[in-house]
């Protein structure tokens, strides 16, 4: 059931014009640059594959005060981990696994029990928290090792929100869902 409706909604994100998911990223940043000004806060967040809500705008012009970090493929551990990526332009940053662009090698690791807030990418959600990621289960243990007053704001499109989603123990929750209308 999760693999058919990782393939549909992978189909509708596909399907937005280039034009409006620009549009649509640009607002999303704007709300997360209010949301966050004047914060003194460690904020993890996700580089945007081509048809994700690109949060590029917010990592190049972040409110002052904040330190950003984003996952970075780690060989020795064969898993993702965090590392600072503030005053970086994110067009600039290598590609790394699975074509996900990363922090650079001599990027700072960021512990996730250092990190404030964690907006995370994902297909499909649900108004009360549930998320369907990609299956690789990177953000469910993310989110696992997250102090327990971290915030968690999943990012999408309108249409990514559903009434209801199928879940699985390991499957984390997100506190809640930046969708605008």
């Amino acid at each position: 059931m999760k693999a058919a409706l990782r393939k549909k909604m992978l189909e509708l994100r596909r399907a937005v014009v280039s034009g409006e998911r620009a549009a649509y990223s640009r607002r999303i940043c704007e709300c997360l640059r209010t949301r966050f000004s004047g914060a003194h806060a460690t904020v993890a967040v996700y580089l945007a594959t081509c048809d994700e809500v690109s949060l590029d705008g917010f990592i190049a012009a972040p409110p002052p005060g904040l330190r950003l970090a984003a996952p970075r493929w780690d060989a020795a551990s064969r898993s993702y981990a965090l590392a600072e990526i503030g005053g970086l332009d994110p067009a600039a940053l290598p590609t790394g696994r699975f074509g996900i662009r990363e922090p650079g090698p001599d990027a700072p690791p960021v512990a996730p029990e250092d990190v404030d807030a964690w907006l995370v990418p994902g297909l499909a959600f649900t108004a009360s928290g549930r998320r369907l990621g990609y299956g690789g289960g990177y953000y469910d243990r993310f989110l696992a090792a997250a102090k327990p007053s971290a915030l968690s704001i999943a990012v999408a499109y309108p249409f990514q929100l559903l009434d209801s989603l199928p879940a699985e123990e390991h499957d984390r929750p997100v506190g809640e869902v930046l969708c605008l209308r």
